[in-house]
């Protein structure tokens, strides 16, 4: 097993037969800043490429599987266990339904033929998709805004 890439001698020790003895190279921790930014947006860019030769299933399943094997590419881990609130999820994953609901009513229902139908569905959706999640955040969880990542300053 001499001479594998992955591996190197350890102290110069040498086994019986003259071969050195050998231990897998350390994991080298994640990538730089620069580097994931790169990797990440030539991979959005690669996955919007894609749309014009994978459709439904096949894309989603490409792109699910690519980001996952990029992200362990840069050094990431997948968690074990997701420590998550079945409340915050239920009351997220309604936010998020309400909001393609109220677009698909400004899109699909009065289109640009009906443009005050149009931009107040529309003004609605993006009030709920913010609202929704400061709401649950400060008066249900009784937490600050900076958990959101709303903070005064850098």
């Amino acid at each position: 097993m001499i001479g594998h890439r992955d591996q190197r001698p350890v102290n110069g020790q040498e086994s019986p037969g003259g071969l050195q003895a050998v231990h897998p190279r350390p994991h080298r921790g994640p990538a730089s800043g620069r580097t994931q930014f790169l990797a990440w947006t030539a991979w959005v860019v690669i996955a919007l490429l894609g749309l014009e030769y994978l459709s439904g299933a096949g894309y989603l399943l490409a792109v699910v599987a690519s980001g996952v094997l990029l992200h362990l590419a840069m050094g990431g881990a997948l968690p074990a266990r997701v420590d998550a609130d079945r409340r915050s999820l239920v009351f997220m994953a309604a936010t998020y339904l309400l909001v393609v609901a109220l677009l698909a009513v400004a899109f699909r229902g009065f289109g640009t033929d009906h443009t005050a139908g149009l931009f107040a569905f529309f003004a609605l959706a993006l009030v709920t998709g913010v609202a929704g999640p400061v709401y649950l955040t400060v008066w249900i969880e009784r937490r600050p805004l900076a958990d959101l990542g709303l903070t005064v300053g850098d």
